[in-house]
């Protein structure tokens, strides 16, 4: 919030029409708490700007690495002749002198090709196997909380990367059961974020029936899958929701009752509770 003191003395300094404004301000104080909230909605506003200028503005500078300096390479030393020996005794160091009655040694005979010893071969390690990468999954409705689930996840991916997050399963093949897809997916992920809207326990199909009721709907689907994997599920409470009671769930969702929740709340709070969501999620994924 801005400082409201430091600005009427700003405006103090300034010409006589800012002086004139304040004296009739003075004159009139049933404007001065109005003003006073004026200014503070303006630094709340510039407040929310300049996180979101802060987010989007993040980098990771370049480091560069200078190859290692090579030693320098010491030219040879030319050899010179004593300075002594005359030119006859240069030509006659260099003659070959015959030994009497001694043979010349027999050359070093190379190993032949039987007698050459094999090693014995090495036995290459098996390569290891990488680990699997920890994601993130995330359940909602999209008649529900489909705006807000769009920010929450362009959040996640700026932290995790987008291979780390998933939010729809758009490519599930033609002819197998969806129900398998969507448990095997939900299987692969460190933990599920259920995105619960004011909508999310009340939605109903067309024929009249809450779609939670329906044992083919793609979020309880989800949800029962990471439940019964014990796979740690975070409720997202956004649009004011609360969170829905164990007598209003079915029988396989009743757990999430108990599942500890967050609120995600709109600007000016959106960013700090996604803050404290990200350090929830690293919990888990460190684990």
């Amino acid at each position: 919030m801005l400082p409201v003191a430091p600005i009427f003395t700003l405006l103090l300094q300034t010409d006589s029409y800012v002086s004139w404004f304040l004296d009739w301000l003075w004159k009139h104080p049933v404007y001065i708490v109005p003003f006073i909230a004026i200014l503070s909605a303006i630094g709340s506003w510039l407040n929310s700007l300049y996180e979101k200028y802060k987010e989007r503005s993040r980098w990771s500078p370049i480091q560069t690495t200078l190859p290692p300096p090579q030693p320098a390479q010491e030219k040879p030393k030319k050899t010179t002749p004593p300075a002594n020996k005359d030119a006859k005794d240069i030509k006659e160091s260099k003659e070959t002198k015959p030994t009497d009655g001694i043979l010349d040694p027999k050359p070093a005979q190379k190993p032949s090709a039987s007698s050459d010893v094999t090693p014995p071969p090495v036995k290459s390690k098996p390569a290891a196997k990488q680990k699997a990468t920890k994601s993130i999954f995330i359940s909602y409705r999209r008649q529900d909380s489909n705006d807000v689930t769009g920010r929450i996840y362009d959040r996640l991916i700026a932290k995790f990367g987008k291979q780390a997050v998933f939010k729809d399963v758009d490519s599930i093949p033609l002819g197998v059961d969806f129900r398998e897809v969507l448990s095997q997916s939900v299987g692969q992920c460190a933990v599920l974020l259920a995105v619960i809207g004011k909508q999310w326990l009340t939605v109903e199909a067309d024929g009249g029936q809450r779609r939670l009721e329906d044992s083919a709907d793609f979020v309880r689907i989800e949800i029962e899958a990471a439940l019964q994997r014990n796979i740690p599920v975070i409720p997202l409470l956004v649009q004011q929701a609360a969170m829905p009671r164990e007598d209003l769930l079915p029988e396989s969702l009743k757990k999430l009752a108990y599942r500890n929740a967050i609120h995600i709340r709109p600007d000016p709070d959106f960013h700090p509770d996604m803050d404290r969501l990200i350090k929830g999620i690293e919990l888990h994924l460190n684990s």
